[in-house]
């Protein structure tokens, strides 16, 4: 008997001494606000705990508390796979609304699109690539024809700007989705 009383204080001293979470000071979450306290202490909350020199201390976390905690970590926005589906919509309304307005756009107030298919993506990805290849050919052959540097800095003035135009493009089409304006 004399052996489990000792026990049952040895407990009670571990306990004492470990840390635990019913102190404010050392919750995991944020700090309760006044409001938060004063309210607790007007509904009879049973987050709070009188101490016997009548000061009253937070053994819990306000409801308010724990809804900012939750708003903050993002739980609120559901789940990761939502998340990156809605952040992909972001950015593809983003981009519809910075596409530039043509001028029948303008006058009539809307347009009518349509998504580029999976063949006419592939046309015209062809296409760019063989004029991208035309055009370095061409490049090619008028560095070869003179070494002067002079003639060098002129060739790549010409051909580099269209060159880096069709990379542009070629990378434009690669993207996911790609708007082009319907026939009335």
């Amino acid at each position: 008997m004399a052996a489990k009383s000792r026990r049952l204080s040895a407990r009670s001293a571990l306990k004492s001494k470990s840390p635990s979470f019913t102190d404010e000071s050392q919750s995991p979450l944020p700090a309760s606000s006044a409001n938060d306290k004063e309210s607790a202490v007007k509904d009879g909350n049973p987050f709070l705990s009188e101490l016997p020199n009548g000061e009253s201390r937070q053994v819990g976390i306000a409801p308010n508390d724990v809804r900012a905690y939750v708003e903050r970590s993002g739980f609120v926005k559901g789940p990761a796979y939502m998340q990156e589906i809605n952040s992909v919509l972001e950015k593809e309304s983003a981009y519809i609304q910075a596409l530039p307005t043509t001028d029948g756009e303008a006058l009539s107030g809307s347009v009518t699109v349509r998504l580029l298919t999976e063949m006419e993506r592939e046309i015209l990805l062809e296409g760019l690539t063989s004029k991208r290849d035309q055009v370095s050919q061409s490049f090619e052959a008028d560095l070869s024809l003179h070494f002067e540097d002079n003639w060098r800095w002129q060739v790549q003035q010409r051909y580099l700007p269209e060159m880096r135009q069709l990379d542009k493009d070629i990378t434009r089409m690669k993207q996911q989705y790609i708007f082009v304006a319907c026939d009335p």
